[in-house]
C-alpha cells in the first residue's frame, strides 16, 4: 500500500478531482442469467472470463460527477505526495438508513494499492460518527474489479437494476452493515 493521505476534498479540487480518467480494464466480468421455471423466478450471476482486455467507460458523463461532488454529503479525495490521485463522492438522504457512494475513482496507475479501501474506509468512519446504520456502492455488472473490491472490504449483493445507468448498463447493488 502506498503512502497516502486521506482528506475532505475543496471546492477549488474538483476540477482536479473530474480530470481523473474514471475508465477501467477488466478481463473478468459478471455474467446474469435469469431464468422461470416451475413458478420460480431465479437470477444468478456468474464470473466469466473474457476472451480479451476490454476498456469500460465510467456510467455517468463528467457534469454528472461535478454535480454529485458539488451537491453531495461526503468528498473525499487520497492524496500522494500533496497530487490527487483517487476520490470518493457520497450522499447521505434523510429519511433513508444507508449512505450511497456516488462515485469513487483511483488514477490508474495507483489502483490495486489500497487507496479505494482507504477512501471507502474514511467514508464509513464518517458515517459512523453520524449513526448512518449502512453504506451502498453500485457498480456496473461489468466492473469485476469493483465488485472484487466490494466483497473484499465485506459488502454483500443486495440488488440488481436490468437497465440503471444512462449508457444502458445493468447495476448491482452492494450493502455493508455499520453499526
Amino acid at each position: 500500500m502506498v503512502q497516502i493521505n486521506i482528506r475532505s476534498a475543496i471546492e477549488i479540487e474538483f476540477d482536479t478531482v473530474i480530470a481523473i480518467n474514471p475508465s477501467i480494464e477488466i478481463n473478468k466480468t459478471w455474467q446474469m442469467d435469469q431464468g422461470f421455471e416451475n413458478g420460480v423466478l431465479t437470477t444468478k450471476f456468474r464470473e466469466v472470463p473474457l476472451p480479451r482486455p476490454m476498456r469500460l467507460t465510467y456510467p455517468y458523463p463528467i457534469k454528472m460527477i461535478r454535480q454529485n461532488l458539488v451537491e453531495n454529503d461526503l468528498n473525499l479525495v487520497a492524496e500522494e505526495n500533496k497530487h490527487i490521485v483517487g476520490f470518493l463522492s457520497l450522499i447521505k438522504a434523510n429519511g433513508i438508513p444507508s449512505a450511497k457512494v456516488t462515485d469513487l475513482v483511483v488514477y490508474e496507475k495507483f489502483r490495486r494499492k489500497g487507496i479505494a479501501s482507504s477512501l471507502l474506509i474514511n467514508a464509513v468512519d464518517w458515517l459512523i460518527n453520524r449513526k448512518v446504520n449502512g453504506i451502498i456502492l453500485e457498480m456496473m455488472l461489468k466492473n469485476y474489479p469493483a465488485i472484487t473490491l466490494a466483497q473484499k472490504l465485506g459488502f454483500e449483493f443486495c440488488g440488481f437494476n436490468d437497465v440503471y445507468f444512462q449508457n444502458g448498463q445493468t447495476a448491482i447493488f452492494f450493502h455493508r452493515k455499520i453499526n
